[in-house]
């Protein structure tokens, strides 16, 4: 077939042509390397995939110990908004249990739709959906752990303008997980980084923080924070079976730090 083309091409190109036709490829011959090798392409993304994702039983794992923190976390609520209350110096009672609240709130929230997006299929729309809303949510997650210190401890300009910035950021996050994510690869870049930022926002409240937290509040909130970035490496590092599972159970003993220190030894 190849020669038979080039014959073709040598009839009836022009003089200047022949030259190139007959060092040129057969573009059906072309079509099928080209063919080939998108072939090999698919074949190579299919077996990154197939090296990625998460199987049942590590999904299951994933599930169960991001429900266990919602559900425990779901039942403190109550008893935590009204032991802040009680305990918080006159007329912080109102500012105490509402940051509290607010900081158990987002982190049911996060272990929630965290629970429902590894319980689903992969592949599936709903299990996109959930991916989004589960990054979605560590915005207020890490909003909610700023709530009881930029409010009740710090306060002022510099407490309030920080949780304003914190706001503002998880807001605009919110956007770019919305739109862009993960599609946009810039869009998600910058979505990811709003993460770093929020955290390292931190260090303009550190020291306002620990002149007014008690003792343990203190460490027990830095211990937490330690804990997450230690994490941070099994969640994207290189991947071995269970390495999420892990990434799990590391945010688990962070927000029990977070949550000591807030619940148990805010005042």
């Amino acid at each position: 077939m190849a020669k038979n083309d080039k014959h073709w091409k040598n009839m009836m190109a022009k003089e200047t042509d022949r030259k190139a036709a007959k060092e040129g490829k057969d573009p059906l011959e072309e079509g099928l390397e080209g063919l080939s090798w998108l072939e090999n392409q698919k074949r190579i993304v299919k077996k990154r995939i197939e090296k990625t994702r998460e199987t049942f039983g590590e999904e299951v794992g994933n599930s169960i110990t991001a429900g266990i923190l919602a559900a425990y976390v779901l039942g403190l609520i109550p008893f935590a908004s009204v032991h802040s209350y009680i305990k918080a110096p006159e007329g912080m009672g109102l500012t105490d249990s509402f940051g509290i609240s607010a900081f158990l709130v987002t982190m049911f929230l996060a272990n929630l739709f965290t629970t429902i997006y590894h319980f689903l299929k992969h592949g599936s729309t709903h299990k996109r959906v959930f991916r989004k809303l589960d990054h979605i949510m560590v915005y207020y997650a890490i909003l909610g752990v700023y709530a009881p210190t930029c409010l009740s401890l710090i306060g002022g300009k510099l407490g309030i303008g920080i949780a304003i910035a914190e706001l503002a950021l998880a807001v605009c996050g919110t956007l770019l997980m919305v739109f862009m994510y993960p599609d946009n690869k810039t869009g998600s870049k910058f979505a990811i980084s709003i993460y770093g930022i929020m955290a390292v926002l931190f260090l303009f409240v550190l020291k306002p923080f620990h002149e007014a937290a008690t003792t343990p509040c203190f460490w027990l909130l830095l211990a937490g924070a330690a804990i997450y970035a230690v994490g941070l490496f099994f969640y994207s590092g290189k991947k071995f079976k269970f390495s999420h599972m892990v990434w799990h159970l590391m945010v688990v003993a962070a927000s029990v730090c977070h949550i000591l220190a807030y619940v148990y030894f805010f005042r």
